[in-house]
């Protein structure tokens, strides 16, 4: 996915409805917002999306005489009430130690639109 259907995604699932996607600075417009959105670039938008989808976010850096990397793991596990289903997701990744917010934001948009394509698809 590109960074506008994670995006459009990740709204959805946040309650978004009116959301419209004005590039990858802004992010998306909302009305009922009365702001841009963009969880991607904001921290404070990706921490209230991970706090609305129950996500479960760990961090650890690697020492640096071993590997100078650090890595981000989210998770959630969200029961679907229409279905019955419990969808269990989880996505990783490994970044630079300068990087860690940046990546951390994605991994949660990420996860985040997953849960929505999940959603959606029933």
């Amino acid at each position: 996915m590109n960074d506008r259907e994670l995006l459009e995604q990740a709204a959805s699932v946040y309650g978004l409805k009116d959301a419209v996607y004005h590039g990858p600075i802004e992010g998306c417009w909302s009305e009922e917002l009365d702001d841009f959105w963009n969880p991607l670039t904001d921290n404070g938008d990706a921490f209230q999306l991970a706090a609305a989808i129950g996500a479960e976010i760990r961090t650890y850096c690697v020492p640096m005489y071993i590997e100078d990397k650090a890595y981000v793991t989210v998770t959630l596990q969200h029961w679907n009430s229409v279905t019955g289903e419990i969808i269990r997701l989880s996505s990783s990744s490994d970044f630079d130690p300068g990087d860690q917010l940046k990546v951390v934001r994605y991994v949660i948009v990420k996860i985040a639109a997953e849960l929505g394509e999940r959603l959606n698809a029933n």
